[in-house]
């Protein structure tokens, strides 16, 4: 497979890179079936997105079990080894969510295509609405949590109140509206953000095309939350679906020490136990 360096990757450099070889990527399209069949790229699987969550109401947006993701993973053949391209609608939240989930179980060299298959067709590239070539399921396939890019809200808790073992505090970054934000939309037992939190909306991402902005204006916009590349993170939204973009994000950014918090506010938020800003 072909190495690429960067997490996220244009729709030109996908292009070429397929035009040469066909089999350079692994492409998961993880958008609705319906999507898929209509129209997608030539060779890509689909991975349906509802098994990138796990639900335990009130809790939304969880993590799924290593058992699902890694049936889901053998039944497409891949291997932590594979060079994986996911791509969604653009301007959207569960290819980055699939990037997540991914990392979380160990698959180091999955890239996000920007702007989606939007962007893909606005430049011309073919679709097409044939199977992807069939790939032999990989049963030897054996997967384990990667703890170091999600945080339970119990390690959240105690690492925002007094970090006692060295750990550098978090700083938290909420993708959410302005409204979830500041408590007046309510999603959630209780309304507001942690203790401390940013805001930053992940549509800020993007341009009104659907593809991210330029990447010294996104670096500018995150420096001026007063956030550095050495710095510890947790990205949170209400279930993890619209931080996901901004995980990607400060990962390519190199961002060594991103996390999530696991199932986002619908966990923090429906717990009274929790401290919440408003």
């Amino acid at each position: 497979m072909t190495a690429f360096a960067n997490l996220i990757i244009d729709v030109s450099t996908l292009s070429e890179a397929l035009t040469a070889d066909p089999n350079a990527f692994v492409l998961l399209d993880v958008r609705p079936q319906e999507l898929y069949s209509a129209a997608h790229i030539a060779h890509a699987l689909h991975l349906d997105p509802a098994l990138l969550n796990r639900s335990a109401p009130p809790q939304v947006g969880l993590l799924p079990t290593a058992d699902t993701v890694q049936n889901w993973a053998s039944q497409l053949g891949l291997s932590q080894d594979s060079t994986i391209v996911v791509y969604d609608d653009g301007k959207a939240t569960p290819a980055a969510r699939a990037l997540w989930v991914m990392h979380a179980y160990g698959f180091t060299n999955v890239h996000w295509l920007n702007g989606g298959m939007q962007a893909w067709m606005a430049q011309g590239n073919p679709t097409t609405t044939d199977a992807a070539p069939s790939r032999s399921p990989n049963t030897s396939l054996q997967l384990s949590l990667n703890s170091s890019v999600v945080i339970s809200k119990e390690a959240l808790l105690e690492n925002l109140s007094t970090p006692n073992n060295g750990a550098q505090k978090r700083k938290a970054i909420d993708a959410r509206t302005s409204g979830e934000f500041a408590g007046t939309d309510v999603r959630s037992e209780r309304g507001g953000h942690l203790p401390g939190a940013v805001h930053y909306e992940w549509l800020s991402l993007f341009t009104d095309a659907g593809t991210l902005k330029p990447e010294a204006q996104l670096q500018e916009e995150i420096k001026q939350l007063g956030v550095q590349a050495n710095d510890a993170c947790v990205v949170y939204c209400q279930s993890h679906q619209r931080s996901a973009v901004t995980y990607v994000v400060l990962k390519h950014f190199g961002f060594n020490d991103v996390t999530a918090l696991d199932g986002a506010w619908s966990n923090w938020g429906n717990d009274p136990s929790t401290p919440v800003e408003i």
